[in-house]
């Protein structure tokens, strides 16, 4: 597991407010709606104090600087948080932990996790004899063994064609 996790990317400033306009796939978007989220940027640590949804991207405010002229320099900057950040419990994961995670079902090894998209569902891309896309629900996956690092799956051999 990464200690570092990449948010996304901010493009441009939004308004004379200080506002920018911050493009992000990241899967817990809610943390950063959660005010004075600790974020990175150029290793620097920052605090995202305003947070909102406009169409098809975030606005975000940092460190409460209201004033186009004081967000200049962080225009196409990339966003980072580190994982402590996530609250996460200790059963959870993000998505992107699961890469090389081995796909077992009834114990035959099924491949494994090499990437992850983002759709209406999440996909595992699995690297197989024949590689393959899995979506994760429940109607395939039974289990993910974090210990172990493999996730058990049923009913996933007609995903391979």
């Amino acid at each position: 597991m990464k200690d570092i996790i990449y948010l996304g990317h901010t493009t441009m400033t939004h308004g004379l407010k200080g506002d920018l306009k911050f493009y992000s796939d990241f899967e817990r978007k809610d943390i950063l709606l959660n005010n004075n989220t600790k974020v990175l940027i150029d290793n620097e640590i920052h605090t995202i104090t305003k947070c909102s949804y406009n169409k098809n991207y975030m606005l975000i405010t940092i460190d409460n600087l209201k004033d186009i002229n004081l967000v200049e320099e962080y225009r196409n900057k990339d966003i980072y948080i580190k994982r402590e950040e996530l609250g996460l419990k200790e059963d959870e994961f993000l998505f992107q932990d699961l890469i090389d995670y081995k796909i077992v079902c009834n114990e035959e090894y099924l491949g494994k996790v090499k990437d992850i998209r983002y759709n209406n569902n999440v996909l595992l891309y699995i690297e197989f004899d024949k590689n393959y896309y899995l979506p994760f629900i429940d109607q395939y996956i039974l289990k993910v063994d974090l210990n172990e690092k493999k996730i058990l799956v049923k009913d996933v051999k007609d995903l391979i064609i």
